[in-house]
């Protein structure tokens, strides 16, 4: 399964897909917290 979040910036795309994934729950659901971050 995939969230997407669409943002005039990346972190505001971020910030939308982890507000959304929240509303996923299901049994051995795992959410990475490391996608879209450069360093």
């Amino acid at each position: 399964m995939s969230v997407i979040g669409t943002g005039k910036t990346l972190e505001e795309a971020r910030e939308e897909v982890y507000r959304n994934v929240e509303l996923v729950d299901f049994m051995g659901a795992y959410c990475r917290k490391d996608i879209g971050i450069f360093e």
